[in-house]
């Protein structure tokens, strides 16, 4: 707190008077009253005004919130402490008193730094168990649990913004991570300093249009400053969208009006191989193809080919794929286009499935005209053509003369030839010659 007024100690107009909290290895917390000049710019005076033992180990951290009335201290006791700050009554110099407020127990190891958050009563506390753990600043109550970091959390500060608050924590594994408080969910992790731990963290608000900067200092010997992009990424995002919106138009009326060409275009630039699929199997036309590709330069030949290699994976894409194939091959040529062995070896790979299914349908054709023109034919001996009453009664209907005349004319039909190989001759059982013979 700033104090300006003519004090019993010797302090005038021209001093400015703070109160500043400390603590150390000696395991307390101490409030300082510290004078400094404002026209030499430097501190004149420090008086030691409240002495508290605060914890049984090494106090590691202290903060204070913004209006200076509660201090906060961490120790490798793996407790935190909230402790009133108040006004001595009675008291000519000022003088302040600590009062513990309540104990925030919760951690498995010590803790290495606590913070008050800037928009709300919430305390953060950093420690060895890898954790960071947020607090009620009134009650002392655990409101949640950071898990995420790999090493021991080490530092730790609140960022705000006008829309909302974020906690930058840094552990020993030299990884600085950005949490949101309100939600509990790491936004971000960055690698701050490499394989180093990250002993001390800041975060200031920056004079141009209010970017937020991150100070880190590692074990490595060096302070980086880090950038806020959040707005710069999302203002990137909208203009993405939108931009995007505008091609998913451009290519609807595209489809709309049947051009091709522009159709093609859009889909590319929207990185959609399914909807260039469904353009190319509607100008799936040789010489539409032709005039689709023929103003194309060799990177967007390459971009169709990724596509193709990807429509090429799939029997009901093949086609397409194959007659696209075809023609950019015909435009630029296959040393061109088909310079990586990767891609040529990844359009073979498939082709072949592609050529051997083929070739097993035609063969199942034959089998089946085969089947078809013989069983037609045949007619086991005793059977009574299908339709044909028994005896041929008179008084039939139209329905069974028509079935008297087809089995009829399956039965005129020349008998089946016998089946054997090329430039072979059936050769007849003994049995057979000598029913013959008998006959």
């Amino acid at each position: 707190d700033d104090d300006d007024d003519d004090d019993d100690d010797g302090t005038s107009a021209d001093d400015a008077v703070q109160h500043i909290a400390s603590s150390g290895r000696d395991r307390t917390l101490k409030v300082w009253r510290v004078t400094s000049s404002k026209k030499k710019k430097k501190t004149t005076a420090a008086r030691c005004l409240s002495t508290v033992v605060a914890h049984s180990g090494d106090v590691n951290g202290v903060a204070c919130n913004r209006t200076g009335t509660l201090v906060a201290t961490c120790s490798q006791d793996k407790s935190a402490k909230l402790w009133d700050v108040t006004q001595r009554p009675g008291s000519s110099e000022k003088a302040l008193t600590l009062a513990e407020r309540c104990v925030l127990r919760g951690h498995a190891r010590g803790v290495w730094q606590v913070a008050f958050a800037l928009t709300r009563r919430t305390v953060a506390t950093a420690s060895s168990d890898k954790t960071v753990k947020l607090w009620h600043a009134g009650t002392g109550a655990c409101l949640a649990t950071l898990d995420g970091h790999e090493a021991s959390v080490l530092c730790l500060a609140f960022a705000a913004s006008a829309d909302s608050e974020a906690l930058v924590a840094g552990d020993a594994d030299g990884a600085l991570r950005v949490w949101t408080p309100a939600t509990s969910t790491c936004e971000t992790v960055i690698k701050a300093h490499d394989e180093a731990r990250v002993w001390a963290v800041a975060v200031t608000a920056s004079p141009h249009e209010g970017e937020t900067l991150v100070a880190t200092a590692g074990a490595d010997g060096t302070v980086r400053v880090w950038a806020d992009a959040t707005r710069k990424e999302e203002s990137l995002q909208r203009e993405r969208r939108a931009d995007e919106r505008a091609k998913e138009d451009a290519l609807r009326d595209a489809l709309r009006a049947r051009d091709w060409r522009v159709a093609i275009d859009r889909a590319f630039e929207l990185d959609r191989p399914f909807t260039a699929w469904q353009v190319f199997q509607k100008a799936s036309d040789e010489a539409l193809l032709e005039r689709i590709v023929a103003d194309w330069r060799l990177e967007r030949a390459l971009r169709c080919l990724d596509f193709v290699k990807e429509w090429n994976t799939d029997s009901s894409k093949a086609y397409v794929a194959h007659a696209v194939l075809r023609t950019l091959v015909r435009k630029f040529g296959p040393a061109t286009l088909l310079a990586d062995p990767s891609v040529r070896a990844a359009l073979a790979a498939y082709s072949r499935r592609h050529l051997d299914r083929i070739d097993r349908l035609v063969q199942s054709t034959y089998v089946l005209d085969h089947a078809l023109s013989t069983g037609s034919m045949l007619l086991l001996d005793g059977d009574e053509p299908r339709g044909r009453r028994p005896g041929g009664a008179a008084g039939s209907s139209s329905s069974d003369s028509a079935g008297v005349a087809s089995d009829a004319a399956l039965t005129h039909r020349p008998p089946v030839p016998e089946l054997g190989f090329p430039g072979t001759a059936v050769v007849p059982d003994d049995d057979d010659d000598d029913d013959l013979d008998d006959d």
